[in-house]
């Protein structure tokens, strides 16, 4: 190992300037001078350039470590320098191996460590690790014992001893990631526990939720049971009812044709009556006068309703032959006037063509005129005689034109009027026609007021109907809501029964929850029992106590279950009464038969046995007295070692405590009974109140009917109105028919007034105006005509005379005829489409007269029919009214009889009838019932096999209202929807069509009663199957992660045994060498010439297992004594002691050198030589002692000493050093 060659100190705490100490080959060196010279700042700075931090080397910084200058005190004139700001210490320490380390430590201006090592500046860490090498620790400093360092060591906890090993041993280094590692150790376990914890309580969820998956499974089937018992009490209520309405149908039908039977008797009876209605002789003609009276009557009124049809039929006949003649006469005219039409054409064509002509004549017979040799002197002579022509015969040539230009102004006048003529009757057919539709119309309009009148009549009985209906409901609706009020009070003075407290619902809501995580929780006590009288439930509540909160468990175990439940939910506190291990005295058959008016608790509770220890153990001991005089007559008088109750709450314990008359809240528990009565009843008339609700008519109905009355009345004053529109306007179109009638015969008039006195008048005068031209031509041109050989003097004119003049006259006479034609055929034409127009018309309303005219025709024959028949009866009659003259005598006897059998026959028949009726009802109420069955089916979505139609025809109350206001109308359309809706009965098992009705419904309502039951005992919590499918996956990631916490667990786990190991290991290497080390060595420090053996020592861990988380006891025993702790030691034996263990501890790793400070100064001078004897036999070239003392029978021992002293002038320390190997011991002795 090496060595510490020397020191080399510049300006550190008393040393100014620079020292050098130097300690040689020395094995056994001691450092001595007087108090103050500056010894112990020598030890620190050992420490210091040995890396000690500055706490530990009695300076709170580092910048007190340098030199700081003082007054001197023997000469007041001297004073300090000026102080350095830095300081320094070098140790020269040579390794084993001849190699020579400078290791410096400086303390600069800036107060900071600066590390050197040969001159080489090096970090803090750095220089450790090379001391460390060196087997140098600093954390453990074992290579150094302070001044004071023993006196603690033997005054030290054993905590304190295993820390020193602790560092010693290097385990302390270790300590970090053990306590890092033990705490993530104890945190993955509670999360892994937690996670376990949480893993428990989903798994308990997930066991809770499948039972109730299982009972929600278990209600889906039973719903689905109770759906199909539904569906075959439907189908069977629907079958009885359909076999019951046909029995009633066929019962009907029987007594129908009984009924017809009876009446056929009946009308058989009654003919023969009718012949002797009263008794004498002549009865009989009275009953044949007065039927045929009657059949003549009959026959006249008949007759006389004929009669319009007649009139009508034949109105109709005759303006159908008028139509047709009409019809004849247009398509004749139409002819006619199509014909007409054509000529005008042909005669408008002939005329454009002889107008072409004349032009064309006119072309050439002005060319004729120019090149014909005619004599020059003709013209001049015509010119002359036309002269004389105008002069004789020119006014009548005017006259006669002027005269047939009036005529043909006059015929195209009279042609225009009598085109007025036909449209005038055109225009009155069209009037009558619309007269008989306005006829039909009006008649429409009176009908219709008829029947809304009716119709107002029926819907003001319905609504009256419905107020009556509604008056009933209303009046038993309030006795109910009267009835409920005073169950309302009555619950509401048991208030404090319906209301739980928080305490009492927590209670109930733990209790719940722990009887369906543990099957061995039975319940509240208060639910197990009860008393058999309501007079003890005061007593026996008292009696009970807090027992009545408390749960009853089978054991020991559920007990812990559940509280280890609800601490873990916080779900609060709850008292716990083991079946098993509950005990109690009971003395029942001794306080039995005290008194009749003393009984035992017990007696007077009722419970089940399996309970009894409960019970006993509630109510040990326990009695019930009348009154509290009886009670403390019993407790003291007779002083009976019981717990004693009154009647009325009063309560003496087995103590002798009196507690008076407790709150009868507890006691109220068990009037909850009568409660659940109430509750019940209420619900009832709840229900009922919402059922007449429901039966009570809608003001929506009055509503609706009021509304249909209103539009009913609303629609009344139009129609009135509208009827007397009509009759104004069959007023207005009678009077138009008669004006269009009295214009047509004035213009007919006025048309052959025209002809008679105008046109045929005009006519004679032109045929006289033209023999009188005729004859004045003949005068003036005979000898002209002679003279140039012309016929006439026309043939002239046409020839030569007039070509140019006459030329002009004709052109413009054949425009003027060519315009008059145009507009005649336009005229013409127009009245061609008038006719066509008037015939389609007429066909339209003939076709309409031709319908009217059959079923008039058909009425005819129907009362003609009527008639005849009637005739015929009444000839019959006659006749027989002539032969029953003989048989009066005999009819008149048989008239009792047939009286008396016609009165049974109609008592038949009423009763039949009466029958027939109630049938029909009862054949409605089927129907009624099976159109509710079938509604309530809708409604409830109940859904039946069908043959024929739909759940959907059925209408509902709120959205869908059969169509049709009155009952008639409804029940029709009850029986069309009944009817249309057929079930197919062949689900239906054959049992319950064999069997009878009410057989077969209770069997099925039992079933469903029962279903409904179990249903109500099920109560499943419908959202289970996803809370499920949650908590199977809340499960799952429980698992992942409890899994991923495992594997954490199990590496922090792993992790932390390598360190717990590697720590456990270092730790007891140390121990075991120390242990083993301390007792050799407290022998040489101990023994001597009276006890050459020596003391002993030895060490104890108190954790065997982690013997660094407890002390280590040190136990020493000096010589010629008993073993001692330390403490009971006297002053220089706990300072041998700690020697010993110093010493022990430094041979365990030593480092090279140990440097003791002042460790002699609490032994005595024999201890002493044993130290220093003890360091001369361990000193040498492997370990180096560097002992500071002020006792010489130490450093007189040692191989060289190093002084120390002050230099007062200086006022530093100083060294100096001597070799005392070099004299010998008597020398030096």
């Amino acid at each position: 190992m090496g060595r510490l060659v020397g020191l080399e100190i510049n300006n550190f705490k008393s040393y100014k300037g620079t020292a050098s100490v130097g300690f040689g080959s020395s094995n056994f060196t001691s450092i001595i001078g007087p108090n103050g010279s500056g010894k112990s700042n020598m030890m620190d700075a050992i420490s210091f350039v040995l890396g000690v931090r500055s706490s530990h080397l009695r300076s709170s910084q580092l910048k007190d470590l340098i030199y700081r200058g003082r007054l001197d005190e023997t000469n007041e004139d001297h004073f300090q320098s000026e102080d350095p700001e830095s300081a320094y210490v070098m140790a020269v320490y040579e390794r084993s191996d001849g190699g020579v380390l400078k290791l410096k430590r400086t303390i600069t201006s800036q107060s900071i460590s600066e590390y050197q090592i040969n001159g080489k500046a090096v970090s803090a860490i750095q220089y450790a690790n090379v001391l460390q090498k060196e087997n140098i620790l600093i954390k453990a400093k074992n290579f150094l014992v302070f001044q004071g360092d023993v006196a603690r060591i033997a005054s030290q906890s054993s905590e304190t001893l295993t820390n020193l090993v602790e560092l010693i041993s290097g385990s302390v280094e270790l300590r970090t990631d053990y306590n890092r590692l033990d705490e993530e150790r104890q945190n993955a376990h509670s999360d892994t526990a937690l996670c376990l914890t949480k893993r428990r309580s989903i798994k308990d969820e997930l066991r809770g939720y499948k039972r109730q998956c299982r009972q929600i499974d278990e209600f889906d089937k039973k719903t689905e049971l109770l759906t199909k018992l539904n569906k075959k009490r439907a189908i069977a209520k629907l079958f009885f009812n359909d076999k019951d309405r046909r029995e009633v149908l066929k019962e009907i039908n029987d007594e129908n044709i009984s009924a017809q039977r009876l009446k056929t008797q009946l009308q058989d009876k009654e003919k023969e009556l009718r012949n002797f209605m009263h008794s004498g002789d002549h009865i009989n003609y009275r009953d044949i006068d007065i039927k045929v009276d009657a059949n003549k009557s009959m026959i006249s009124q008949k007759r006389i309703a004929l009669i319009p049809i007649d009139s009508e039929v034949l109105e109709l006949e005759k303006r159908l032959a008028e139509y047709d003649s009409r019809l004849q006469t247009l398509n004749v005219e139409r002819d006619g006037q199509d014909l007409k039409v054509k000529q005008i054409k042909l005669e408008l064509s002939k005329i454009k063509k002889a107008y072409n002509n004349f032009l064309k004549q006119k072309k050439e017979k002005i060319e004729i005129s120019k090149n014909d040799g005619l004599d020059p002197q003709a013209p001049l002579e015509y010119e002359k005689l036309r002269e004389e022509f105008l002069m004789k015969g020119g006014h009548t040539e005017s006259k006669l034109e002027t005269l047939m230009s009036d005529k043909d102004s006059l015929s195209f006048k009279i042609k225009d009027q009598e085109s007025r003529l036909q449209a005038y009757g055109s225009r009155i057919q069209e009037f009558e026609t619309e007269q008989a539709e306005i006829n039909g119309r009006l008649r429409n309009r009176k009908s219709t007021v008829k029947i809304l009148t009716s119709q107002i009549r029926e819907k003001r009985h319905q609504l009256n109907s419905i107020r009556s209906s509604r008056d009933t409901i209303q009046h038993e609706k309030f006795e109910s809501i009267t009835k409920l009020k005073s169950i309302l009070v009555k619950i509401n003075e048991m208030g404090s029964l319906a209301r739980e407290n928080t305490k009492e619902k927590k209670l109930r809501e733990n209790c719940a929850a722990l009887k369906r995580l543990f099957p061995g929780v039975h319940g509240l006590f208060s639910d197990i029992c009860h008393p058999k009288q309501k007079k003890y439930d005061l007593a026996v509540s008292t009696a009970a106590g807090r027992n009545m909160d408390a749960l009853i468990v089978s054991n020991i175990s559920v007990a812990a279950q559940c509280v280890n439940y609800l601490k873990e939910q916080r779900a609060g506190f709850a008292t716990f009464i083991p079946l098993d291990s509950v005990t109690a005295k009971f003395n029942g058959p001794i306080y039995r038969n005290i008194s009749k008016s003393i009984i035992p608790v017990v007696d007077v509770v009722q419970y089940d046995p399996a309970f009894e220890n409960a019970i006993k153990y509630a109510f040990a001991n326990t009695l019930i007295c009348d009154d509290l005089a009886t009670a403390t007559s019993l407790r003291w008088d007779r002083n009976l070692q019981v717990k004693v109750v009154t009647i009325d709450g009063a309560l003496i314990q087995e103590s002798g405590v009196m507690t008076s008359g407790e709150n009868s809240n507890s006691s109220q528990r068990w009037d909850k009974a009568e409660l659940n009565s109430l509750l019940t009843e209420k619900a009832e008339l709840k229900s009922r109140i919402e059922e007449l609700t429901r039966q009570e008519p809608s003001e929506l109905l009055d509503k609706n009917l009021l509304s249909a009355l209103d539009k009913l009345e609303r629609e009344i004053p139009d129609l009135v109105d509208s009827q007397e529109t009509l009759e104004r306007s069959l007023r207005d179109k009678s009077a138009e028919i008669k004006e269009q009638k009295k214009q047509a015969s004035l213009l007919r008039k006025k048309i052959d007034e025209a002809i008679e006195n105008t046109l045929k008048p005009l006519e004679r005068s032109i045929k006289e105006t033209e023999v009188e031209l005729n004859l004045i031509q003949s005068t003036v041109y005979s000898q002209f005509c002679e003279k140039y050989n012309f016929g006439s003097i026309s043939e002239y004119e046409s020839k030569y005379g007039l070509v140019i003049n006459h030329s002009l006259k004709e052109q413009v006479s054949f425009k003027k005829e060519v315009k008059r034609l145009t507009a005649r055929f336009d005229f013409e034409t127009d009245r061609l489409a008038e006719y066509d127009g008037r015939i389609q018309k007429l066909n339209s309303d003939r076709e309409k007269m031709i319908a009217d005219s059959k079923r008039l025709t058909k009425a005819k024959d129907e009362l003609e029919e009527i008639i005849d028949k009637l005739e015929s009866e009444t000839e019959v009659l006659e006749e027989e009214y002539i032969d029953t003259r003989s048989k009066i005598k005999e009819i008149t006897d048989e008239s009792g009889e047939l009286k008396s059998i016609i009165h049974e026959l109609k008592l038949k028949l009423t009763n039949i009838n009466k029958k027939i009726q109630t049938l029909q009802e009862r054949e409605e109420k089927t129907q009624m019932d099976e159109f509710g069955i079938l509604k309530s089916c809708r409604m409830e979505n109940v859904v039946i096999p069908l043959k024929s139609g739909s759940l959907e025809d059925i209408p509902l109350d709120n959205n869908e209202r059969i169509e049709g206001e009155d009952t008639d109308a409804t029940m029709l359309q009850i029986r069309s929807i009944v009817d249309h809706i057929k079930v197919d009965y062949r689900q239906l098992d054959q049992k319950y069509k064999r069997g009878d009705q009410i057989t077969a419904l209770k069997e099925i309502t039992d079933e469903i009663n029962l279903l409904h039951d179990e249903l109500e005992l099920i109560n499943p919590n419908m959202n289970a199957r996803d809370r499920l499918e949650e908590t199977e996956d809340k499960l799952k990631k429980i698992e992942s992660e409890l899994l991923s916490l495992k594997d954490h667990e199990k590496n922090i786990a792993s992790e932390f045994e390598q360190v717990k190991s590697c720590r456990y290991h270092k730790f007891t290497e140390a121990f075991k060498y120390i242990s083993e080390r301390i007792d050799s060595i407290y022998k040489d420090l101990t023994k001597s010439d009276i006890a050459p053996l020596g003391g002993s020592a030895y060490l104890t861990l108190e954790n065997d297992e982690e013997p660094y988380l407890a002390g280590i006891r040190y136990h020493a025993m000096p010589p010629m004594k008993r073993f001692r702790d330390m403490e009971l030691l006297s002053g220089g034996e706990k300072t041998v002691a700690a020697l010993a263990l110093l010493f022990a501890v430094h041979s365990y790793h030593p480092s090279p050198f140990f440097v003791l400070d002042e460790i002699d100064s609490a032994l005595d001078n024999a201890n002493v030589d044993r130290v220093a004897r003890y360091i001369m036999e361990h000193a040498g070239p492997e370990f180096q002692f560097i002992v500071i003392s002020l006792k010489s029978q130490l450093f007189q021992k040692s191989d060289a000493l190093v002084g120390i002293y002050k230099e007062h002038e200086l006022n530093s320390s100083k060294t100096m050093t001597l070799d005392l190997r070099k004299y010998s011991d008597a020398g030096v002795a």
